[in-house]
């Protein structure tokens, strides 16, 4: 195959590359054959770093036949003889696989894309079927679809069996009869497409939204996510639909002021949370108990709030002739002889005071404005309420609203990347008109540690070599004479 296609090359010195094969075909007369002897054949599909690609080829597995492939992160060779035929002679050896394909006779697969057996499943034997990857290197997931039937999704930087030591970068597509565990595989390739694609919609992260650098925009969690043990102030956003299992971490607080025995408890069942099972509730009426008058009170995290900041929640009651009244107070130092216990709660500031409108989940929208600049606390405060019922609130929300596009134009485009690091990082965003941006790397006690001011325009990219940190979480601040805007990036 090789000798006939400046695209396929051989690897490393295996003599028997794939062969051209017209016992079956998808399309037209040919098709590649991986069979046993070894064969060993590599496309380079370019040694990308961002962007986002699609992968597509056909398949088939006789029925005395297997398959195997993987995807490269990084591809290059064993040092070799200076006589091989290799294409990869004289190189340091330094491959880092992406993801590993299996497929057995009986049509059994699986894929290990940062553990072995990160996926079982099916595929036709006897028959052509599609095999499609959606790589996007930009938001860091890639995809694999089986005749155009997503069965898999995981964060990009993963190795084939580690979440660790992973990079960012596409090199290519590995088809071998041979697996490293030494199994022998034949099967057909045909109708073999690679081609830019548009942005996907999967975005790697951290999803835990109690976690120091949860990533709000994150539909797959990378693993990366960074307790926040010491409970200092989280930026925002700040998000919390109550679906883990684990209710609340250590940085909440949950209050029974009034000292009954009960306060804000994690509900799970069908119907209570806003379009989930779960949400948090508190009541003045416990059936097979009887009446409360509960002085409940759910404090957040710690927040930093920033310019045009808001609060939305989802609220509503259990009973219609029951509705049951709380608060909503803002504070910014915790003394327990003044917070947790007491008729009156001092040194806080009231910003809603209202009974539950009814049954139904509403949204209410809360401006925090006059506490921008300031690290506050947010609490619910259930009280004054004597012998009503239950009333639940769901995915709390603390986020800034833009208002507007060119002002805000570094917060719309500062990206990091690779993001888990280990040595350096890129830093990204653009701006529309010249000027001064300055970017700062900051540790979470808010001490420097670099900074760096560039004039620019337009698209900007800068590199930064972080080998000197420690690992840890560090805060990065870029600035512009309208805009500003950070990340934390996570050095291991």
């Amino acid at each position: 195959m090789a000798p006939q296609s400046d695209f396929w090359m051989t690897m490393c010195g295996v003599e028997n590359a794939a062969m051209v094969s017209q016992t079956e075909s998808k399309s037209g007369d040919n098709s590649m054959l991986i069979n046993q002897g070894p064969s060993n054949i590599y496309m380079s599909l370019g040694n990308f770093d961002f962007g986002t690609y699609e992968l597509n080829f056909q398949m088939f597995i006789p029925f005395n036949g297997s398959a195997y492939y993987r995807l490269m992160h990084n591809k290059t060779c064993e040092v070799e003889d200076d006589d091989s035929d290799s294409d990869c002679k004289n190189v340091e050896s330094y491959t880092i696989p992406a993801m590993e394909f299996y497929a057995e006779s009986d049509g059994l697969a699986y894929i290990n894309a940062g553990q072995e057996m990160a996926q079982s499943f099916v595929v036709p034997t006897e028959e052509w079927f599609e095999v499609k990857h959606i790589i996007d290197i930009n938001n860091g997931i890639a995809t694999c679809s089986i005749n155009g039937e997503e069965i898999y999704v995981w964060p990009f930087i993963y190795q084939d069996r580690s979440f660790e030591n992973g990079i960012m970068s596409l090199d290519g597509i590995e088809f071998n009869s041979v697996t490293p565990e030494e199994q022998i595989r034949m099967f057909y390739i045909d109708d073999f497409h690679f081609s830019y694609a548009q942005e996907q919609s999967e975005v790697a992260g951290c999803t835990d939204d109690d976690a120091l650098n949860f990533n709000i925009e994150a539909t797959i969690d990378d693993g990366t996510c960074e307790e926040n043990s010491s409970c200092i102030p989280v930026g925002l956003p700040f998000f919390e639909d109550f679906e883990e299992d684990e209710f609340l971490t250590d940085c909440w607080k949950n209050m029974d002021r009034d000292m009954d025995g009960y306060k804000w408890t994690h509900m799970i069942s069908e119907g209570v949370g806003y379009n989930s099972l779960r949400a948090v509730g508190s009541s003045s009426y416990i059936n097979n108990i009887g009446t409360l008058d509960p002085d409940n009170l759910l404090r957040l995290p710690k927040l930093q709030i920033e310019e045009n900041t808001f609060l939305s929640y989802y609220v509503r009651g259990e009973d219609s002739q029951y509705l049951d009244n709380y608060s909503i107070i803002v504070y910014e130092e915790h003394i327990d002889s003044l917070i947790d216990i007491g008729s009156t709660i001092i040194d806080t500031i009231l910003v809603l005071d209202k009974v539950v409108q009814g049954t139904t989940y509403a949204q209410e929208i809360i401006d925090l404005s006059d506490f921008e600049g300031k690290d506050v606390y947010i609490g619910f405060r259930h009280h004054n309420d004597e012998d009503n019922y239950w009333m639940y609130i769901d995915d709390i929300y603390v986020y800034t609203m833009l208002v507007g596009i060119e002002e805000h134009e570094i917060q719309n485009s500062m990206a990091i990347y690779p993001n888990p690091t280990s040595e350096s990082c890129y830093v990204t965003f653009s701006v529309k008109q010249k000027q001064d941006v300055k970017i700062d790397f900051v540790n979470i006690q808010g001490q420097l540690l670099m900074t760096r001011t560039i004039n620019t325009v337009g698209s900007e990219i800068q590199y930064f070599d972080l080998s000197h940190l420690n690992s840890g979480i560090y805060l990065v601040k870029v600035t512009s004479n309208n805009d500003s805007a950070y990340k934390r990036v996570v050095i291991r």
